[in-house]
């Protein structure tokens, strides 16, 4: 049988229109290489927390096709190893500490090229408009490129589901005022998730910060210890860290809320945070 056509669209990453390949988001080897059921936004805003959502159950793991095969080829290259052991890191520290918040002993690692593969991945799932102007595209772009804009802010934790999280770029805004006004990303994969924020505080104090990954040369090796936090991923929103018991607390306080005919609502609704 022949092989069916890649589809053709525009690299997420150098904007070149052509065949498209799939890209793995994280990297298959970094425990992605099992069927991941894919579900729409929708569903999942209709999905109770006990329910199932419904889906298409993709073999092949989480992941599309966002790039072309240079683009592909060249980031599994010069990143996909340093980033896959990192999870791997992870994953042994997260499964030793039994679920608590704890410190990663990273020895011996290349920070810049963890942190390029984790904006490469925001890219694949943001879309080809995505890159603050074009400055994490290069950043991505060029392996030698070290430094980002104060702007841009990368944070890292251990992510233990129930759910993965796989939120696009989006703005949230806070009922107190439009200096909490927030634009982010998020990827949460078993045994981390990434956020990315843009011009924006972090949406919880307890993520990781690793922006200074990127001051680090392409063959520069450190040493030194991460402490991450142990987050829930519950619900599809971005920065959104509540357990399910306090997901489902603050479903059950917005259904007493009713507006009253001519008057509005009763009183403001309580806070997801």
């Amino acid at each position: 049988m022949s092989r069916r056509p890649r589809p053709v669209g525009e690299c997420h990453l150098c904007g070149v229109v052509g065949p498209l390949s799939f890209e793995h988001v994280p990297p298959e080897a970094a425990y992605n290489n099992r069927g991941v059921l894919r579900v729409t936004l929708e569903e999942l805003m209709r999905t109770t927390l006990e329910g199932q959502p419904r889906g298409k159950v993709q073999q092949r793991g989480a992941g599309a096709y966002t790039l072309c095969g240079r683009c592909n080829n060249n980031t599994g290259a010069w990143y996909g190893a340093d980033f896959v052991e990192f999870c791997r890191l992870a994953m042994a520290v997260l499964q030793a500490s039994g679920g608590r918040p704890t410190s990663i002993p990273v020895t011996r690692v290349r920070p810049l090229r963890i942190l390029k593969q984790i904006i490469a991945m925001f890219h694949s799932l943001c879309g080809p408009g995505f890159g603050g102007g074009g400055v994490l595209r290069r950043f991505v772009l060029d392996k030698g490129r070290t430094g980002l804009p104060a702007a841009f802010r990368v944070f890292v934790y251990f992510a233990v589901g129930p759910r993965v999280r796989y939120a696009p770029l989006m703005v949230s805004a806070s009922v107190r005022g439009p200096r909490d006004l927030r634009v982010m990303s998020e990827i949460a994969f078993p045994p981390l998730g990434y956020l990315l924020a843009m011009d924006s505080p972090p949406p919880d104090g307890r993520l990781a910060e690793i922006t200074h990954f990127a001051r680090c040369g392409y063959d520069e090796v450190k040493s030194w210890e991460v402490r991450l936090p142990v987050l829930p991923t519950v619900t599809s929103e971005s920065g959104d860290y509540r357990t399910p018991q306090e997901v489902a607390e603050a479903g059950r306080r917005n259904a007493r809320i009713r507006p009253r005919p001519g008057r509005g609502l009763d009183q403001p609704p309580p806070s997801a945070g």
